[in-house]
């Protein structure tokens, strides 16, 4: 699993803190520099934000709903998250409504999806895949927790997010159980609706070879890609809106060895993977054969038997002659042509893809074009200026986490029109897209709030919390769902142990600040009344720190 090593805060002396507004400190500009290098370290909240569980089960979080699915390895279900009791508790100590609807909620538009319980607060539904030790060999469920922990570490648009891991063992067997909770997809698979217009064949191609794309660039290649394991997340079938999963063939690559494997499905497996001998460039063949299935609805390498697929593909026998191809353009036959090379140093690479002359017109960015949506966007950037706490930040970064696709779908596309080569977004890349539409001071205050983990680079859950409007009004399941994020033992508490895990920081006076932003009792802890306080912006003070 590729978790990176944890951060460590070094101090050469003891620093006095002291609240700004409460004492009257003043600082110099030295000073403030040397608190911000104090008080934001480089931490790793990206590569955690998949809530690991060791000591509960899912049960206690989510009700299953039905069973929606079944795979080689396990079943899956509808889950829908559970209100925890701490949040009726605090409220019923504090003398304030239990009901949730007492959280502010203007989102009228929440009303349009998911489930809802008797006070018509949202209820976030989600897929939850079960897998027993029983049903796998001990080497092949180990390798599957392995490739769990690299997956989360993922995020992109249009590659399935996980939210929840629990892994339990059996008191009485000894056997685990692993259960993960990740996004739920609706709309059907690709293959269920093949063929379609060139046009939205061009769209669903781009977006693939986009998550391709950060895949190489973070070194793993798939090696199962088919339009079988590519969903729409709804039912109205946005080719946008769609979502890569099924990463149980996925391995890491260095770039110099290849990879000896001779797992696949065959019919999409290139020429070099049948030989069980492949690099990353076996995955942009398998697009070409997605794209070819696509358009005509067939598939250019089929047969009987495996063996009789196998021999096609290894002698290049496909056609795009008849009229199932004559009304599609030679721009879309070449680009087929570009990923279907014998030869994988011949192949495109998700780079070249995007630049190839059929795609190219799906993902050049013209401002010119924007919706109406993506507008507000900017405009509100330009007006977003009001400074955030240190934990309000990391609050939006997990609840942009969990946001739902449809709220999110023109940051979504502005994202992918900024987005660099590797994926992710940089402040270079952001003025290159956005100059003549923001000031370049603009721009940089728009880096500055997404860039969350002070690295340089934005990644799409980052985009969208940074591009939050400072006054979101939350719901009340945004807010428990931050909660539950940080709250990492389940303790109804957010605590110093929780947030050093949460952020992989193993110690540092910033990791006392969070906790002093939002611990209204000044009991070294925050509550979830706390933590629902400070969210809401509640007028409510933090005691002062005492000096040293």
């Amino acid at each position: 699993a590729a978790a990176a090593a944890a951060t460590t805060t070094a101090t050469t002396a003891p620093i006095h803190l002291c609240n700004s507004v409460s004492m009257g400190c003043q600082l110099s500009k030295q000073q403030q520099q040397q608190r911000h290098r104090q008080y934001h370290p480089k931490h790793h909240l990206s590569e955690n934000l998949v809530v690991q569980h060791h000591h509960h089960s899912v049960h206690d979080d989510y009700d299953i709903i039905k069973q929606i699915g079944k795979g080689s390895i396990g079943m899956i279900y509808l889950a829908q998250s559970k209100q925890p009791q701490y949040t009726t508790i605090s409220s019923e100590r504090s003398g304030e409504e239990s009901s949730p609807q007492h959280f502010k909620n203007n989102d009228t538009s929440q009303k349009s999806a998911g489930a809802y319980n008797k006070n018509n607060n949202v209820m976030s539904q989600y897929a939850m895949k079960e897998i027993d030790s029983e049903t796998l060999e001990r080497g092949a469920f180990d390798s599957l927790k392995k490739e769990i922990a690299l997956l989360t570490t993922l995020d992109h648009p249009f590659i399935i997010k996980f939210f929840d891991s629990y892994t339990i063992t059996g008191v009485e067997d000894g056997k685990e159980k692993l259960s993960v909770v990740m996004e739920l997809c609706t709309g059907g698979s690709l293959d269920e609706y093949v063929p379609y217009s060139e046009d939205t064949a061009l769209i669903l191609v781009a977006n693939i070879v986009q998550a391709i794309l950060y895949l190489h660039h973070h070194n793993i290649v798939h090696h199962d890609l088919k339009n079988e394991n590519v969903m729409f997340v709804d039912k109205t079938r946005d080719p946008n809106n769609i979502r890569l999963l099924d990463f149980g063939l996925a391995k890491r690559f260095d770039g110099v060895h290849r990879i000896l494997d001779r797992n696949g499905t065959i019919y999409t497996l290139s020429p070099e993977a049948i030989r069980g001998e492949y690099s990353e460039k076996a995955d942009m063949w398998s697009i070409g054969v997605m794209c070819f299935h696509l358009l005509s609805g067939d598939r250019p390498f089929w047969g009987e038997t495996s063996h009789d697929v196998g021999v096609k593909v290894l002698n290049m026998d496909y056609s795009m002659e008849g009229p199932k191809w004559d009304s599609i353009s030679k721009e879309a036959k070449s680009f087929i042509r570009g990923l279907l090379q014998f030869d994988p140093a011949l192949r495109y690479t998700p780079f070249e893809a995007l630049h190839s002359p059929w795609l190219k017109q799906q993902t050049e960015f013209n401002v010119e074009n924007m919706s109406k949506s993506e507008r507000v966007i900017l405009e509100k950037a330009k007006e977003a200026h009001a400074p955030m706490k240190e934990l309000q930040k990391l609050s939006l970064y997990a609840i942009a986490h969990k946001a739902r696709s449809e709220d999110v779908a023109s940051l979504r596309k502005l994202y992918l029109a900024i987005e660099g080569e590797d994926g992710e977004i940089s402040l270079p890349d952001m003025q290159r897209a956005l100059k003549g539409q923001l000031t370049p001071e603009q721009i940089k205050e728009w880096f500055k709030r997404s860039d969350f983990e002070y690295s340089g680079k934005i990644n799409f859950t980052q985009f969208v919390a940074g591009s939050y409007d400072a006054q979101k009004k939350l719901s009340s399941q945004e807010i428990i769902d931050a909660f539950r994020f940080f709250d990492r033992d389940d303790s109804g508490f957010i605590t110093a142990d929780n947030l050093r895990e949460a952020l992989k920081i193993e110690k540092g006076e910033y990791i006392d600040e969070l906790i002093h932003e939002a611990d209204f009792d000044g009991d070294g802890q925050i509550s979830f009344r706390d933590f629902r306080n400070f969210l809401l912006k509640k007028e409510l003070t933090p005691k002062p720190v005492e000096a040293e």
